[in-house]
């Protein structure tokens, strides 16, 4: 079976590069097998999507498998987004294709900034400019971790524009710096509200890539209708054994993160690390923000992170091999056949390694509250076998809660689906199917 997924990996790894995601790879092909078993989970949890391969998997394993993507990746500082760049309807993005800032109207008209690039150059040369085409108040700056890259143009900005704003920062980055943070509790574990000018955003502490690193839910606004967006969720993994762990630990965050915050996709002020860059591109090119690549929804949001996941612990196997990892197995619930239907409520649970056996599915309907639960049998398939009344046009949840083992996490996953009565499936789609005096839908 390692056969396998190792030509998996391999076939994937080829494709990314044929569709020029990077300069070139390593020559490596051969890793420690427990190294080997989480590049080929990353393959794997992608699921033959294309996209998670090219922009998640390619730029999140690189530290093992291309020691070249740094150089390339860093060739984008001489492409310049400038002038200032609108990616949704309150959000824009200003700097280079490695790195740049971002802009978020809030909800009291004024602006929040994201990161400030590197220095007062980039001040001057990006942020101020962009703060002036805008026409809106300055109501305070959220910085995603204290890296020079990432923080450097603050103290200009504090010199044009004063004091009378919050420069949000994890405390653990916060210690050194000259202007003024306002500290964000790097030792709080939980996810923290943060508000500016009448936005909140939600943190979470993720120690590791920096001491204060952390990651972010963002509301932003597309056509009108508000997501929300992970921030700077990944990036690169500390050399040492123990910050690496840490690193793990805030990516398994993100996760849950996404998850519970019903993100739909990720933005990144290194716009190179994920989608943001493919979605810059395209607006570049063609004027147009109603297709927006980074938006993935919540299904492969939380499926991308399982995969950086992997990434990473790849990298920190390496780092220290004598640490032991279990693998994260991202799972899908699909309800069998046509249904659920009015005699039959039936999914199967599975994932990339086949059928889970064994594993209890809750089946709710939505409206009335009415549930059962079901034990998987050898094909991975839960079947409710008391009686659970479902009507025709309610919405039915099969759901599964995950499990874990010393060599497995088994995610959780959850399907929901418009229940149909059996003259409905048989495609009398817009007829009242005789007797029933119920209408399909």
């Amino acid at each position: 079976m390692r056969q396998v997924f190792t030509a998996i990996h391999r076939i994937a790894l080829a494709g990314a590069l044929t569709l020029g995601i990077a300069s070139g790879a390593s020559s490596q092909t051969s890793y420690a097998p427990a190294v080997q078993k989480h590049l080929d989970a990353a393959t794997i949890n992608a699921a033959g999507d294309q996209d998670l391969i090219n922009y998640i998997r390619r730029n999140s394993c690189f530290e093992v498998e291309d020691l070249t993507w740094r150089t390339w990746a860093r060739s984008y500082l001489d492409q310049e987004v400038s002038p200032l760049i609108q990616i949704f309807d309150d959000l824009w993005f200003v700097g280079n294709k490695y790195v740049g800032m971002y802009f978020l109207k809030t909800a009291d008209g004024g602006v929040m900034m994201i990161d400030t690039m590197n220095n007062t150059s980039d001040a001057d040369k990006y942020a101020i400019p962009s703060l002036q085409a805008l026409g809106l108040p300055l109501r305070g700056i959220y910085i995603t971790h204290g890296h020079g890259d990432h923080d450097g143009g603050v103290n200009r900005l504090r010199q044009v524009y004063g004091y009378g704003w919050p420069v949000l920062i994890g405390s653990g980055d916060a210690a050194s710096k000259p202007y003024q943070p306002t500290p964000i509790d790097s030792a709080n574990e939980g996810v923290q509200a943060v508000t500016i000018g009448g936005t909140t955003i939600r943190v979470q502490a993720a120690p590791g890539h920096t001491p204060g690193n952390q990651i972010s839910l963002i509301p932003v606004h597309h056509k009108g209708k508000e997501l929300m967006l992970v921030m700077n969720w990944r990036s690169a993994v500390p050399g040492s054994a123990s910050l690496s762990k840490q690193y793990v630990t805030g990516v398994e965050r993100v996760y849950w993160m996404a998850r519970s915050g019903d993100a739909v996709g990720f933005i990144h002020t290194h716009a190179i690390s994920d989608a943001t860059l493919p979605t810059i591109n395209q607006i570049m090119a063609t004027g147009s923000r109603d297709s927006i690549p980074l938006i993935f929804g919540n299904e492969r949001t939380t499926r991308a992170v399982a995969v950086a996941r992997e990434c990473s612990v790849a990298r920190a196997q390496q780092i220290d091999p004598m640490a032991t990892w279990a693998v994260w197995r991202v799972n899908t619930l699909t309800f069998l056949d046509s249904g659920p239907d009015l005699k039959k409520v039936a999914a199967r649970l599975q994932n990339g390694w086949g059928p889970l056996r064994g594993q209890e599915v809750t089946f709710s309907v939505e409206s009335s509250g009415a549930s059962c639960s079901a034990i998987t049998d050898e094909n991975g398939v839960a079947e409710c076998k008391t009686r659970m009344t479902v009507r025709s046009g309610e919405i039915v949840k099969a759901s599964y809660a995950g499990a874990s083992t010393a060599e497995f996490v088994d995610l959780p996953a959850d399907q929901s689906k418009l229940a149909l009565s059996p003259a409905c499936t048989a495609g009398a789609s817009g007829k009242t199917p005789p007797g029933n005096g119920l209408v399909c839908r």
